[in-house]
């Protein structure tokens, strides 16, 4: 059916944007973590918020050339040849956060790296299985994962109170 098929590319679309924005708020999170908001911050947001337009651009336009993923007439969600661009955005956001973080260990303190470390290796195995199986979306899960991850660090900080990030 067409029209199912209309909005299984749309749910998509917009999970993948999602995944986008994801990576581009952890980053962004990472940073916030040792710069202010007034002065080297903004310009480094303003700078990784470039590939992150890229992306969400590229993801915009599959509609029109399917490079991204595409629906055949049934409905089999089938990857396109740029769907690898996906896996390498995130990878390359990861790799930076992590590398980031290992350098400025000592400003960020050991209950901070230890979450964003949490953080990669949740999202990392999910993004791993994801891209083994065509079938698995796995992000969203690793996503919620993350936030469980938090949300537990929050409630360990407010009972014990310490900072956990």
């Amino acid at each position: 059916d067409e029209s199912m098929n209309v909005l299984a590319e749309f749910t998509t679309s917009c999970f993948y944007l999602i995944q986008v924005l994801v990576i581009y708020a952890f980053m962004c999170y990472i940073k916030s973590l040792r710069y202010d908001l007034e002065g080297k911050l903004k310009k480094v947001v303003l700078f990784w918020l470039i590939p992150a337009i890229i992306m969400a651009i590229l993801i915009i336009i599959n509609h029109w050339n399917g490079m991204m993923f595409y629906f055949t007439s049934s409905g089999e969600y089938i990857r396109g040849p740029y769907n690898i661009w996906m896996y390498l955005f995130a990878l390359v956001y990861v790799v930076l956060a992590a590398v980031d973080s290992v350098i400025h260990y000592k400003d960020l303190g050991n209950k901070r790296y230890v979450t964003i470390w949490a953080v990669i290796i949740v999202a990392g195995i999910c993004v791993i299985i994801q891209a083994a199986s065509n079938h698995l979306l796995m992000t969203g899960f690793g996503i919620g994962l993350v936030i469980l991850i938090l949300w537990g660090l929050g409630i360990a900080t407010s009972i014990l109170g310490t900072a956990f990030t």
